[in-house]
């Protein structure tokens, strides 16, 4: 298991993000039930392991997997059997 998506928010970014492709964070956000706070936070996470890419959009951003997020995020799912 990947350590760095094992617990619920950042696994429901990844998934989410690999089910749509690319998503704006206030619409991630709502869409997770958790605060855009709550996102940077994770995406924070989660730029740094180069997992997603983060682009500006006015205001906001774009989130999305990159393909070692991808990588990360099937081999996590096959390490709980999924």
């Amino acid at each position: 298991m990947d350590p760095l998506i094992a617990s619920r928010e950042p696994l429901a970014v990844c998934a989410t993000l690999a089910y749509v492709g690319q998503l704006g964070d206030d619409l991630l956000a709502r869409t997770l039930g958790i605060s855009t706070y709550d996102v940077s936070r994770v995406s924070a996470e989660l730029v740094r392991a180069q997992y997603i890419y983060v682009q500006p959009d006015g205001p906001g951003w774009w989130l999305g997997l990159t393909p070692a997020g991808r990588a990360a995020y099937r081999r996590h799912l096959r390490a709980l059997g999924a």
